[in-house]
Formats: structure tokens, sequence, C-alpha cells
């Protein structure tokens, strides 16, 4: 176990621990493997991390170390090496537990795996649980137990190990009873002011959750499925009604078993016993219970939840933004073009009653658009609307502009942004920018952050339809939190087909996020769960859906949009070699088209990498922060790829390029010791509740032998790892480095594959 606790004060002139350390006790779980039980090292690999984290993309979390600094970004990318035990198969089962938030204000590049990479043929076998705190860029918490302070999810995780997560049925505690327990329960130790923060996470996010169990049995087992309910009685119907087709519905008993989960409506059959509901909105919720003894129906109320656009129906919207919304329907001032429009709504939020001495910086302050993405720039600060200027104040500009792609210059608090936009003929683009303060002094606010971005498009001869809008802004959430919502009847009524290109991009992405969750499920063998009855998912991918929405879109956008050029290639279509011009307006179009960089290197040039790689966490859109001229033409950015791709592929290609003896060359086991011994892994069956603080990683195998016996990667003195004769990596030939190691290294830093090429050259 690592806890910064056992090293001196961090803040002193060494802080501890750092990424070697980390490394070294995954070095030390490696040395315990027994050729006598097929290489393995024990029965069960558990992962537990807490601190403060980020990631590039959901589920792939990593931890900053104590000598992380705001210019030395020194980390442990957890998930890369998570897959290096499970690639190894080191174990039969494996469990990460990420108890960390994730950075909010910068898309940190993580450096990849240092350790040899290793895939055993059995790997595929592994079975896992995967568990955050948080979901993607959102906040985990802390709470007050005994005057202590402990992370909310780390709380709970005890509390549901410790039996409060036991299977009724059974008395044992499995990692899906765990997985039900804190779903329900983590938002049970919440404040209130927690709960309504739209910023902080009121539930975990979950990677893959194999099923086995975590702790057998401690007493008889419960019967029943709810207080009073019996499986075998007979059965009730409960109806549950809702008006936004984008609403998700759980039903869990008194044991937190999900026993229904739906989209939009649910009717099913259930025993007379206490149910809980849970209703879904953004990143708003809705809960009620009801006592089922005969046929009942549950109507849920409209859910309001926060967004960008002040809409009727939504958290944070002021009648006064509000109505300079509606004012936006007009036609536009001339602006550097004709034929399209473009209106900007910046707004500060506060609180729902602000005050009404505020001295807030104008929020339209350094709004500027540059035509078809040139370096001229047409101000849209200067002659903007304006209301509310000693409250929450707000700023409108709409403008004439070209059909096609520009760029919007923006701030997302102290640093200047920006961010593709698209105009079509005889459409308005609405962009929504909603800041809040930074922090806040007694109850004057400070700084400023940008919270939220939407993007919009409607008809400009068209009224405009609120109730579309909104459901259209439900979606968008839920593209950025990657859930799967996407129905038929929410594309009619937000009117994707027609009057809201914008929906179409969104739907499209989240049909293929569903596609890809359901293949990755029949990869690892398992059956694609019943609609409905997944903890995953409500819905099912429908092929026919998703072409004729990809049809329709492509007809408003054109089939060269880069948006819509990612989707298709994302979804194995043909979509043309040229290179990409004009960053994409979502990230996910963004990071298939790094992914689609694999099959085609030119796709993605360096210098358009280099102009957005300081990327802002303001998904689903793409937000990146300016760099100057010089700055892109000097490679900066690809030079620190080069940099972190001497440590993630020495350890691989090196042990190609070096010349064994013989006495190592066939041997499968280690070749040498690492320079200093690594501190011994204490050997346990099952969690200990017990220490389980803030700031350390713990690393440590189940059921395996005590003798360690040391890797065949040592850290040589330069500080790079490599295997022992190896040549330096400045020597290291990058091409040998294999095409599926390329591509490894292109996903897992999120680098287009022209990036890594260049970078490989460099070394």
């Amino acid at each position: 176990m690592i806890r910064s606790a056992d090293y001196p004060d961090p803040f002193d002139d060494d802080p501890k621990p750092v990424e070697t350390d980390v490394v070294k006790a995954f070095e030390t779980v490696f040395g315990k493997r027994d050729p006598s039980k097929g290489g393995r090292v024990g029965r069960r690999f558990y992962l537990y991390v807490s601190g403060h984290g980020f990631g590039h993309v959901r589920g792939r979390g990593a931890l900053f170390t104590a000598n992380a600094t705001a210019v030395n970004r020194s980390h442990v990318f957890i998930a890369s090496y998570f897959d290096w035990i499970y690639n190894a198969a080191l174990f039969e089962q494996h469990v990460l537990w990420f108890d960390a938030c994730s950075t909010r204000e910068r898309l940190e590049m993580p450096q990849p795996v240092s350790l040899r990479s290793m895939i055993a043929p059995n790997a595929h076998q592994g079975r896992m649980m995967i568990a955050y705190a948080a979901r993607f860029f959102l906040k985990a918490v802390e709470t007050t137990v005994e005057g202590e302070p402990r992370g909310i999810f780390t709380h709970t995780l005890v509390r549901g190990l410790s039996g409060a997560a036991a299977d009724p049925s059974t008395g044992a505690v499995t990692t899906a009873s765990l997985r039900n327990y804190l779903i329900n329960n983590m938002r049970r130790h919440m404040s209130l002011a927690q709960l309504a923060d739209p910023d902080v996470s009121n539930e975990p996010d979950f990677g893959t959750v194999d099923d086995f169990e975590l702790v057998p049995p401690s007493g008889s087992p419960t019967a029943g499925i709810g207080d009073e309910g019996d499986p075998a009685g007979p059965s009730l119907r409960l109806a549950i009604a809702c008006t936004d087709p984008a609403t998700e519905i759980f039903v869990v008993d008194a044991h937190d078993r999900l026993v229904a989960r739906r989209l939009s409506g649910a009717e099913v059959s259930l025993p007379p016993a206490d149910y809980t509901i849970r209703a879904k909105l953004g990143r708003a919720e809705w809960q009620g219970t009801v006592t089922l003894r005969a046929d009942t129906t549950v109507r849920i109320p409209s859910i309001g939840f926060a967004s960008a656009v002040p809409l009727d129906g939504t958290a944070r919207a002021h009648e006064t933004h509000a109505v300079a919304l509606s004012g936006a329907a007009g036609a536009a001032e001339p602006g550097p073009g004709v034929g399209a429009s473009l209106m900007v709504l910046a707004r500060w939020w506060t609180a729902s009653e602000p005050r009404q001495d505020l001295e807030l910086p104008a929020p339209q302050a350094g709004l500027e658009l540059h035509h078809h993405g040139g370096s001229h720039a047409f101000d849209l600060a200067e002659g903007a609307d304006e209301g509310d200027r000693e409250s929450d104040r707000w700023a409108r500009r709409d403008v004439g502009v070209d059909p096609g792609l520009h760029r919007l210059a923006l701030k997302t608090g102290s640093e200047p942004a920006a961010l593709t936009v698209t105009a079509l003929e005889g459409w308005q683009t609405r962009v929504a920018l909603l800041y809040e303060p930074a922090s806040t002094v007694g109850s004057i606010p400070r700084g400023q952050r940008l919270a939220d971005v939407s993007i919009q498009m409607w008809p400009m001869d068209a009224p405009i339809n609120d109730e579309a809008m909104r459901l259209a802004e439900a979606a968008r959430m839920a593209l950025a939190d990657e859930q799967a919502i996407m129905s038929r009847e929410l594309l009619e009524k937000t009117e994707a087909k027609f009057r809201n290109p914008m929906m179409g991009l969104y739907a499209l992405h989240l049909m293929l996020l569903l596609e890809r969750k359901e293949a990755q499920d029949q990869a690892r063998r398992r059956p694609v769960p019943s609609p409905g009855l997944t903890p995953d998912r409500p819905v099912r991918f429908e092929r026919a859906l998703f072409d004729e929405t990809l049809a329709d879109t492509m007809a408003m956008f054109g089939e060269d949009h880069p948006d819509v050029r990612a989707i298709r290639l994302a979804a194995g279509h043909q979509a043309g070699r040229m290179p990409v011009g004009m960053p994409p307006m979502l990230w996910r179009s963004w990071a298939s088209l790094v992914e689609a960089s694999n099959a085609n290197p030119r796709l993605v040039p360096v210098d358009l990498w280099e102009r957005v790689a300081d990327q802002t966490l303001h998904r689903p859109l793409m937000i990146w922060v300016r760099r100057s001229a010089a700055a892109v033409a000097g490679r900066g950015k690809s030079r620190k790829v080069a940099g972190m791709l001497v440590q993630a592929s020495s350890a691989s290609v090196l042990d190609r390029v070096a010349a064994p003896t013989s006495s190592q060359a066939d041997r499968p086991g280690p070749a040498a010791a690492v320079d200093a011994a690594a501190p011994a892994m204490p050997v346990i069956d099952a969690v200990q509740p017990e220490g389980l603080g803030t700031g350390r990683v713990a690393a440590f195998p189940t059921d395996g032998p005590d003798a360690a016996d040391p890797p065949d990667v040592r850290l040589g003195a330069d500080g790079h790892r490599r295997t022992v004769g190896s040549p330096p990596p400045s020597r290291m030939p990058a091409v040998l480095l294999s095409d599926d190691e390329r591509r490894r290294l292109t996903l897992e830093m999120g680098v287009p594959r022209s990036v890594v090429e260049w970078a490989l050259k460099k070394l």
C-alpha cells in the first residue's frame, strides 16, 4: 500500500510518493508470478486509488502524484497500468476502485504505461469490475464521518463491502450487488448543496462489471424481493408515465436491486413490495417511492435540469435571460457575411436570487468571430445588447455570416480559447455561454469560469420550438456523459430531421456509443442484455434509425463536414482520404478522427493537432486553448509527445533491439533485478475498511505467494525504464515499432497517428 501519509510532508523539497514509487509496486506484483500456476500471481487483484485525478476520455483515469504542480503534471495513468495487469493474465479477477474527480480546466495528455507490454493468450478469460467515484469530468466530493473527512465514494464502498451491499438471496456481496448499492446509496451521504451542484457527480460511474463474488456470505440470506415481496407470488402492474422522451427511469427494490430500467416510460410487472423510482433528465433527478399493493400508475413531473440555454423548464435560467434569448429570433444585424446568422448569448449565473450589487466582468469580453477560420477577427463584444449589469449580467449579439465553418474565440476564464461553429444557408446558429464564479469569498464571487457551452441550430424563418430545444439540450448533456438515451421518439420531438441539425449530430454519436457498448459485450462473450433490464442502457442500437439519421444530417451539413466525416468513419463508411482542414464542433468527432487516423495518417495533420492540443473539458463540444502562431509552428506539443514516447515505447521495442544472452533469450522468467529493492506488497484475502483515506494508491494481490521475483525491466541512470543491456532510448530505432504498437499509442495518448509518426522519427 502506498500512502502519502507514510512519506514526509508533501510540501518539503522532495514530495512523495512519485510515479516511480507506484511503478515499483506494479513491478513487485509482476515479480510474484508463479510458474506452477501458469504464471498467475493469485486469484484476485485489487487496485484502489484516491487523490486528485483526471482523464482524457471516460473510464480512463489517471492520478496526479505528490510532486505534481501547475507546470509539472506528474501522474500515473492508472487505467493503463490496470490494463497491463489484466493483459498479463496475472490474476483471474481484477478490481479497480477510483476515488478521485477529474480536472475540469484542461485536458491532460496521459503518459502511457512504461512497463514492457505483455498480452497473455488467456487474457480474455479474466473478469473485472471497474468503478469510478464520479462521472467523466464531474467532481467527486467528501463528507465528514466521526469528525474526519472521507470520500463519499469510499465511505459508501466500505459500508457496502462490510455487508450493506449483500445480495439478500445469497448473503454474498457480488460485483452486481455492490454496483447497485453504490448507485443507490452514494447520494444519501451527500449534502443538499452537493446534490444541487451540477458539477458534482451524485452517483458513481462504471466500466466493465463482470459478475463474480467479492465477499462470501457471512450469515443466512434473507428471503423475498422486497419488504413483503414474494418473487413466486402474484405480480402487479406498475406503470410510470413522463412527458420527456429523454428521461431515464429506474425502478429499485428495497435491497437496492435494479428491477427495471426504461426510457421515457415504463410498464412492468412486479411482486407487491416497496420500490424507489428514480428519473433522470440531463444531470437532474427526481425520486419517489411507491408501495405496490395494487396496479399503480406513477406520473413523473417535468424535470428542470441545468443548461447553458435559459429555456423554460431548465434550471439556472433567470426570466431576464429567457427574454434575452427570445429576442434573438428577429433579423440579424449586418456582420462579416450573408446567407446565415450567428447568435451568441453569454451570461452569468451566481444564484437563483442573485445580489443586485455585483460587479461581474462583461460576459461577452473576448468574443470574436474568425470568418471561415481566417486571421481577421470580427468583434462580437462591441455593440452587443446587454442587461442586468449589476446582477447576473448577460450580453447577446446576432450577426449575419456566410455559410461554412468559422472559428469562435472566447474566454474560458483567464485563458483565451476557441471552438468551431457551423453556419448553414437560411439557418441561425445559436451559441450559449454560461459563466459562473471560479470561487466565492463569503457572498462575493471571485474569478470567472466557463461552466457550460451549447450549440444549437434552427431555421431563420421558423418560430423556435422551445420544447424541442430543451430536449436537444438533454441529448447534448447525455452525449457529454456518454449515456445512451437515443430513440426515434426523441428524434421526432426534437425535430432533428428538418429543423435541428445539431440534434442529428448529437443523436448519431449517441447511437454509435450504444453500438460500441453492444460490440464490447459480445467481444467479452456476454449476451447483449434485453432492453430495459441492463444496468448500462435502456435502449438498443437500431441500424435503420442510424442510417436514416445519417442521411438526413449529411444532406444538411454536407458529406465533407468534419463532424459528418468523423461519424461516417466511425461507422465504417468511406469518407475520403483528404486531410481535415478545420477541427470539428464535437469532441467525440475529434476522437473518431484521431482513431481513424491509424488507417490514414494524413487525415489529421500535425499542424492541426498543434493548434488544438490544449483542450478544455467542456464536452461534448470541442474547445481548445488558443496558442500563438509561433508556438504552433515550433511543434512544442509534438516534441512533448516524443519525450513521452521514449518511456512508453522503450520497454517493448528495446526488448527486441537488445542482444540478450543465450540464457536470457528463451527464458520466460525475469532477467535482472531493479536498481532498488521494491517494497514488499501485503498479501490479504479481503478489502480492509480501515485506513482507506485520500491521497494514496494501493495495489495488492490476494491469494498469491510471498516470494518476490523482480521483473526484467529496470530504471536506468537517465530515469528511463528499460531492459538490462538495452541501448539508451535516444538510439531506439523507431521503425521497429509494430503497427499495432503505434495504434495503441495513438489511442492511449489521444493523439493523431501523424503526431505519433512525427514524434517517433524525432527519437
